[in-house]
């Protein structure tokens, strides 16, 4: 595929965690370093439903010909909804900066600015290489679960059944042609991704890039919790907050298990606030990247709000998120008042 950077030439770290806990600031000090290369903004087609982990699972445990032209449907459109910006796209965000102008909410449209072919110069094309490496041609058909009733039928794949290994060949393929010719372009070695649940899929990650490194941020549960619920993708109210937060957690827990010791971390917000040097040192190791001083003069530290559920909770509610998430508590060494 393409010129990119082969597997052994170039290495990956993938920051995730629960949201609100500090990914963007690693990512942001880590990008300093001079062999690091690192977007401005979070990715989202490693791991976002649709995109490369989900297609790749979805053909590698559920492969049917209906399955996975859905899969190969689906992530031909992310890619293009993420590649650039339509004309919809700029339309409508120009009439939701008016709408805001005048305090009036608007709801999202997906992927509106994503612009990722201005920054991954092989995205669209290795996608296309991807998806032709992985099917046979075409035809024309109806089925009843397919969309193409009211045209009489639907253009549809023919899906290739291939090895684990191929398969596996393939999507390690697509990810070192768009991180790697990235890195050429920028001249580094280590490119560094920051997409809130790139944790929860570590062990497939560390499968589709080999010698990639994990990074699972952690910060006082108590704090991410009463941070969630000011988030628009995130429970608003306590219980459900801990709820989601619990969940996140024990899936990570289980993920965790199956990743090999030395490509897995996880690192305090606290430690990299108060600890900042001593714990970048400690991450630069673990990532193999040359010991360097890294520059955090841009990154306010400060806002990290640590102890945020003191101020915020009630008396009743300091109670119950301090009981309902004691084990998270007690596993990361942080006090229980």
């Amino acid at each position: 595929m393409g010129v990119a950077v082969k597997h052994e030439r170039w290495n990956a770290v993938f920051i995730g965690g629960t949201g609100r806990c500090g990914t963007n600031v690693l990512k942001d000090i880590l990008a300093t370093h001079s062999d690091v290369c690192a977007l401005p903004f979070e990715t989202r087609f490693p791991v976002d439903p649709d995109g490369v982990v989900h297609t790749y699972l979805t053909l590698k445990h559920s492969w049917s010909p209906f399955i996975a032209d859905r899969a190969l449907k689906r992530f031909s459109e992310l890619v293009r909804r993420t590649k650039r910006k339509s004309t919809l796209d700029h339309v409508y965000l120009n009439f939701k900066k008016v709408l805001q102008f005048f305090s009036v909410t608007v709801g999202d449209r997906a992927y509106a600015e994503w612009e990722l072919g201005k920054y991954l110069t092989r995205y669209g094309s290795a996608a296309e290489e991807l998806v032709s490496s992985l099917t046979l041609g075409k035809f024309d058909a109806v089925w009843a679960g397919g969309g193409g009733a009211w045209r009489g039928s639907e253009r549809m794949f023919i899906p290739a059944t291939v090895s684990e290994e191929a398969l596996r060949s393939n999507f390690r393929g697509f990810f070192s042609d768009v991180f790697g010719q990235l890195l050429s372009e920028r001249i580094a070695t280590t490119y560094v991704d920051d997409n809130t649940y790139n944790t929860l899929f570590g062990d497939v990650l560390c499968e589709l890039v080999p010698g990639s490194k994990i990074i699972h941020m952690v910060r006082d549960p108590r704090d991410v919790v009463v941070s969630l619920r000011n988030q628009r993708w995130a429970p608003k109210d306590l219980e459900s907050a801990i709820a989601f937060y619990e969940s996140v957690m024990s899936g990570w827990w289980r993920v965790k298990e199956r990743i090999p010791g030395a490509r897995v971390t996880e690192v305090r917000l606290e430690d990299l606030v108060d600890e900042t040097e001593h714990t970048i040192q400690r991450i630069m190791d673990f990532a193999s990247l040359d010991r360097q001083l890294l520059s955090t003069k841009k990154i306010d530290l400060s806002r990290a709000n640590i102890g945020r559920w003191h101020l915020e909770l009630s008396e009743a509610d300091k109670e119950l998120v301090s009981r309902r998430l004691e084990p998270f508590a007690n596993a990361y060494g942080y006090e229980s008042t």
